[in-house]
Parts: C-alpha cells; structure tokens; sequence
C-alpha cells in the first residue's frame, strides 16, 4: 500500500503547483462546470500515468519533452514563489533560497523524493480541508468534457516523466497506484474548487477567501508546499535526464541561475505564456507515447506470432 501512496503522492506532487492551489487553475478550466468534470479529469489524469507506466524508458523524443517542461515549469514556479512573497510579505530571498534548495534535494533520488511528497501531500489535503471547512456550498451544474481532457493535457507532461521510470512495476501495482491518484486528485479538486469558486472572479480565489476568514498562514503552507513539490519534481527529471552528460555540479549551478534571472518576473504574466505551450506539448507527449506502446505490441514475438497463427489458421479454413 505504501508502495502505491508514494507513486500516487509524487504523480500528483508533480501536478499540483501555484496555478492549482491558488484556485486560478481550476476557476479558469473547470466554472461554472459541476464537480463532475474534475473527476472525469481525475481519472484521465490516472489512466495517463499508467500510459506513461507502460512507456519503455530511454527514448529520446520523450526525455528531450520531458526536459524542456520541466526547466519551463521550474521558472514558472520560481517565479509564483515571487508573487507569493509580495502576497504575504515573505523575505525577498524567498524563491532564490527555494530554487537551490530543491536543485540539491532532487539530487537525493526517487525514493527520498517520494518520501518527502508522501508527507508534503497529506499535509496539503488537511490545511485545504481545514479551510473548506469554512467555504459556502455553491451548486454548479453542466460537464464540458474538452475541458477536462484540456486540464489533462496541460498538467500530464511533468507527472508522466516523472513515473515513467516505474516501467518494472507489475500491471497490478500500477493499477492500485492509478486507483490512489484518482482518490487523491478527487479530493483536491473538491477541496479546492469548493473554496475557489466563492472568489471566483479574484486573480488568486483561494488567497482571498483566506484573507477574508484569516487563514493567510495556512494558504500560504499549501500554495508553498504544493510548489516545492512540483519544483523538486521538475530539478529530478532534468537530473535523471541528463546525468549521463552533466555531473551534479552542472546542474546545481543550471538551477542556481534559472533561481537567480527569474527571482523578479511577474508569475501571472510569464505563465500565460508558458502555461499553453506546456499544454500542446503534453498533448503531444501523451500521443507519441500512445504510439511507442501500439509499436511494441505489434512489434512485440507473442503478439506476432498469435496474428500469423490466426492468418494461418484462417487460410487452411477456406
């Protein structure tokens, strides 16, 4: 069981950043949409790890994908730690200190890694439901499905690289990790959208209902948590990615730069740049990898041989 916790912990680690906890995220995909259409991208978002499960590693189109979102991610949440210390007053170190923080905690490996999301998750799902707890139930109706396939393609990319090393894994494993993810993302999104939803037209919704019910400290633990995970997330894949051609200290001091340049740009105005271009790439990333799998079916001695058997056996009928 802990097992599958800790891949769902660091698929949905991944994920989850500023854009999400803040609640912009899901108000600008989801609203005025039912809760519905979070747990049909619940499950697609689940269904999309165990594609990535099943993707044989050390392909180069998808680790050179899996680079570039992750180094576009990582600014994006360098520069969301910015905003986040204007919001609540935090030293202006902030997101310098973070940045090579999380470059030399990635370099601890996957399973320290999914150590620290086992425990960073459910600490987010608490303060979230601490603060739902306080949020007026505001019925919403209507499912748009493009939307959530949208969400999926946008949020899969980083995830997927980073579960994608768990190819080994039995199909059973991978099953009950998907299973986890489902219940894990459900939960945020209610959690979440229940909150945002009150604020929907504020820049940052869950920031203002913080604000109005005095729960700054507890928004600001959740939106920089959910953060430190997607930007240790994005530090580990560049590292596995390229540890054959870069030692370490190359890599700190890549990150170490990217803290420094992208400690001032407005994260509101840089992601909507980014944000678009990480949701054409993961559409493209979850179709290349859906051919990689059809390939080595068909590719594969047992499944050949079965088709040459029917042929034959057909042929020899008539």
């Amino acid at each position: 069981m802990i097992k599958h916790l800790k891949i769902a912990c660091i698929y949905v680690g991944s994920i989850i950043g500023a854009g999400f906890a803040s609640g912009r995220e899901l108000v600008l995909f989801f609203y005025p949409d039912s809760f519905a259409s979070m747990v049909l991208a619940a499950v697609l978002l689940a269904l999309v790890c165990m594609l990535f499960m099943l993707v044989p590693k050390n392909n180069f189109v998808v680790n050179l994908m899996a680079i570039i979102a992750s180094i576009l991610t990582f600014v994006c949440m360098l520069t969301s730690i910015n905003n986040l210390e204007a919001e609540l007053s935090l030293p202006k170190i902030t997101s310098i200190l973070t940045g090579i923080g999380v470059s030399i905690v990635a370099l601890f490996g996957v399973e320290k890694i999914k150590n620290i999301n086992l425990v960073l998750i459910p600490i987010i799902v608490v303060l979230f439901i601490f603060m739902a707890i306080k949020a007026p139930s505001i019925k919403c109706e209507g499912v748009r499905v493009l939307n959530s396939i949208k969400y999926v393609g946008m949020n899969s990319l980083l995830g997927g690289a980073v579960v994608t090393k768990e190819e080994k894994m039995s199909l059973k494993d991978k099953l009950l990790s998907s299973i986890y993810i489902v219940i894990m993302f459900i939960a945020l999104f209610y959690l979440v959208y229940k909150i945002a939803i009150v604020y929907k037209d504020s820049a940052l919704p869950v920031l203002s209902f913080a604000k109005e019910y005095k729960l700054d400290a507890i928004y600001g633990i959740c939106v920089y948590f959910a953060i430190v995970t997607t930007l240790i997330s994005s530090a580990h894949v560049v590292y596995e990615n390229t540890k054959n051609i870069l030692n370490a200290k190359i890599c700190i001091g890549f990150f170490v730069v990217l803290s420094l340049v992208f400690h001032e740009p407005d994260y509101k105005g840089f992601s909507s740049i980014i944000y678009p271009i990480l949701g054409y790439m993961g559409c493209v990333y979850i179709v290349y990898n859906l051919v990689l799998i059809v390939k080595r079916i068909f590719s594969s001695n047992d499944f050949v041989k079965d088709f040459n058997r029917k042929i034959h056996y057909c042929s020899h009928k008539t």
